[in-house]
């Protein structure tokens, strides 16, 4: 018996006896491969707004791949407290994030997600998302912190303007006790 192969892995082996007699003669080489299995769920990272009923849900690889490659991501999702199944969607395994539009602001959204490779589907991952009112602030993608001085910090949203946020001296500042 072998042990510690990979999954959905392809060997080649070679059998040769041993004995007191010596070493007998190496058999044919033969090609034996592991199965796959079916991979764990994707991990979550959340969704960002990008509008008025718009986010953007984002996810890593799950932690076991099963041994073959994902094929592509099972994507569902409803409001919560609803029967039905807003919208199923297959997405493209090279992609980690899905934009989705059209969702009614103010309401609680259920999103299930499972991985599918050659050997199956995952189970489902799960993430409830809350949309935001439209007069709701947006998220900006990243805030940059400048030095302008020893005593004052510029917040930037991180964007092709560069545009400024806030500008912070030392009068604003309450140090924080470590």
């Amino acid at each position: 018996q072998v042990h510690s192969l990979t999954k959905g892995t392809t060997y080649q082996v070679v059998v040769q006896a041993f004995n007191r007699g010596g070493m007998g003669a190496p058999s044919s080489v033969i090609t034996v491969a592991t199965a796959a299995t079916i991979p764990s769920p994707p991990k979550w990272l959340g969704a960002r707004v990008t509008g008025t009923g718009s986010i953007r849900l984002m996810w890593q690889m799950p932690g076991d791949i099963g041994g073959s490659h994902i094929l592509y991501w099972n994507l569902a999702y409803q409001r919560i407290g609803e029967n039905t199944t807003t919208a199923e969607v297959k997405i493209e395994a090279g992609t980690l994030f899905y934009p989705i539009e059209g969702l009614e602001e103010k309401m609680d959204y259920q999103f299930e997600m499972s991985a599918t490779n050659k050997a199956g589907e995952s189970s489902s991952a799960i993430f409830m998302f809350s949309t935001p009112h439209r007069d709701d602030p947006v998220q900006p993608d990243s805030v940059v912190v400048l030095a302008t001085s020893r005593q004052s910090i510029l917040l930037t949203v991180d964007d092709e303007e560069n545009r400024p946020v806030m500008n912070i001296d030392d009068r604003d500042i309450t140090p924080q006790n470590a």
